[in-house]
């Protein structure tokens, strides 16, 4: 069974309900996550077959953005991090639920394939 990250969205407490929280680690990627609610989805450079992205408040998107993000978009009104969503490349780009019925595969098992 695999584990999902504790970086993926996280139960926030009163008046917040569920939202996605910025998993922001640090430098290292070793610091506690930052928490906060996210505003922005990012996605990295990698070699990966599914490329790599993570979630950020405004102040760490700002901080991500210098180090050469690939792509992002906004986290409100997107199905990011949802089970089976999708990164679907823009202008804008956002996160959409796979309606295609095909079951999903773990990280590394398909191509990473963007709708243009």
């Amino acid at each position: 069974m695999t584990e999902i990250s504790p970086h993926v969205g996280h139960e926030l407490p009163g008046d917040r309900a569920y939202s996605l929280a910025c998993s922001y680690t640090g430098l290292a990627s070793t610091g506690p996550v930052c928490g906060r609610p996210s505003t922005t989805h990012v996605m990295w450079p990698g070699d990966q077959e599914v490329a790599p992205t993570s979630t950020a408040c405004d102040e760490h998107a700002e901080y991500a953005r210098g180090f050469g993000i690939v792509d992002e978009h906004p986290t409100a009104d997107s199905a990011c991090c949802m089970p089976g969503s999708l990164w679907v490349e823009g202008p804008p780009s956002t996160c959409v639920i796979d309606e295609s019925g095909v079951e999903p595969v773990l990280a590394g098992e398909r191509e990473l394939v963007m709708a243009s």
